[in-house]
């Protein structure tokens, strides 16, 4: 975890804690089962509406990289897609991609 998100997780908790006691509230009320049943459901189901399956699935798995980001190696950046680039056809390289698009032998990958 990186210094910021603990700077952001601290400031989080100490501002709500912080609220609670100026309004003369006591600590242990922060740990009401309904309450925090009502925001996270509430949160979840709003985030659900918003965003496909796989966009949620996808957040879900990744929500863990703010405690442990993913380490990666150096050439592992150059595919980060999953897949190899695709090579530049020869046409593209010499006369540009108008002209390359032109050419009926040029095959394009997708």
């Amino acid at each position: 975890m990186d210094r910021i998100s603990i700077a952001g997780l601290s400031l989080g908790l100490a501002a709500i804690v912080g609220g609670l006691m100026l309004e003369g509230g006591h600590p242990a009320s922060l740990l009401q089962v309904t309450a925090f049943l009502v925001v996270v459901g509430g949160t979840a189901g709003a985030v659900m509406l918003q965003s496909s399956a796989q966009q949620f699935s996808d957040a879900m798995r990744m929500a863990r990289w703010v405690f442990k980001p993913p380490v990666h190696e150096p050439c592992d950046l150059r595919n980060w897609c999953g897949r190899a680039p695709h090579p530049v056809p020869p046409a593209v390289r010499r006369s540009g991609r108008q002209s390359a698009a032109k050419s009926t032998r040029l095959q394009w990958y997708h």
